[in-house]
């Protein structure tokens, strides 16, 4: 068992998966369920390297939990870690007390991880403790400006207080307040938290490799992505020609932005709506999104023909992987 340079406490900030209280900016892409669903596959991952760490170094683990009593959240995550609860107030408060009692039970080096990242190894984990070494802070860079990992050798609640949370300049703020303080740190490789539906391109392919089913296709569904940018005028006789959704068929509007009517007639037609701040991003996280077996991106003025779902699923089964329909102009 390497010793990871003296007592080290790990700290994993969790809650319990909740329909509607769990990865919420991710429910208008995913629903209510599978945002619950989703958190709860990335927290598992993330505490299967946690516990690796735990076994092969010796570290105590707590999971201080939100949204929930120690019981149940041992019944969803067991292991080998204690559970104590979060205290009140925002991110910064919570951080700010779950390092003061940790360094205040003995702990040379704390660090903290949340439970949103989709790569996070043990070999960061490790490479964190080491850091603090070195450094008075060390970082893990979350790619959308956050971090998903912070660690100290030292305690100072100002380091978590003045931060603009859920914001991309959590990670620049915090790193001027080490400056501020005048405490060296250091950085981590960045990764990628999954709190977005951009972020669900990178999760479906992780899955895809594990072959999970969390992310599952239905047989026989279409799912029709139309990307769009102000297509109101366009989107109503778009629609109408597709027909309304069904357990057969899915229609996902991914759009870049629109500042007419488009969501509104989404909406109206029961149509899934996400946000994509480019073409490319909006096909990739409609194709993310989908439940369909089969993939359809129609342009959001394309008059699709009479039996298309039959003349496209026809095709497809004659052993093509993609299918076009001609261009009438």
């Amino acid at each position: 068992m390497m010793d990871l340079y003296g007592e080290a406490h790990l700290i994993v900030f969790a809650r319990l998966p909740s329909a509607g209280q769990s990865k919420t900016r991710l429910i208008p892409a995913v629903g209510e369920r599978l945002a619950a669903g989703i958190y709860r596959y990335l927290a598992l991952r993330s505490l299967k390297h946690v516990e690796l760490l735990a076994r092969q170094h010796g570290c105590r683990v707590t999971i201080w939990f939100t949204g929930a009593d120690a019981d149940a959240m041992a019944e969803q995550f067991p292991g080998p870690w204690k559970f104590q609860a979060q205290s009140d107030g925002d991110l910064g408060a919570r951080l700010e007390y779950a390092f003061e009692q940790e360094f205040a039970r003995g702990a040379h080096k704390v660090v903290v991880v949340g439970t949103d990242c989709l790569d996070l190894n043990a070999t960061d984990l490790v490479e964190a403790f080491a850091r603090l070494e070195e450094s008075d802070v060390v970082f893990g860079p979350a790619k959308d400006g956050g971090y998903y990992l912070l660690g100290s050798r030292c305690f100072d609640g100002r380091l978590f207080r003045d931060i603009a949370w859920s914001t991309p300049q959590v990670l620049v703020q915090t790193i001027r307040k080490c400056e501020f303080l005048e405490l060296s740190y250091g950085l981590l490789a960045e990764r990628h938290d999954v709190d977005l539906p951009s972020d669900l391109v990178g999760l479906r392919q992780q899955l895809q490799q594990e072959d999970s089913r969390l992310l599952d296709t239905r047989p026989g569904r279409l799912s029709i992505v139309i990307p769009t940018l102000n297509e109101a005028e366009n989107l109503p006789a778009t629609l109408s020609a597709i027909g309304p959704p069904s357990d057969r068929l899915e229609i996902i509007v991914a759009d870049g932005g629109s500042e007419d009517a488009t969501h509104q007639i989404s909406q109206d037609f029961g149509c899934r709506f996400v946000l994509g701040p480019n073409r490319a991003q909006q096909l990739n996280i409609g194709a993310a999104v989908s439940t369909g077996e089969y993939i359809l991106f129609v342009h959001a003025d394309t008059i699709l023909p009479d039996g298309y779902q039959a003349l496209m699923v026809e095709a497809l089964r004659g052993g093509c992987i993609a299918t076009a329909f001609a261009l009438s102009i």
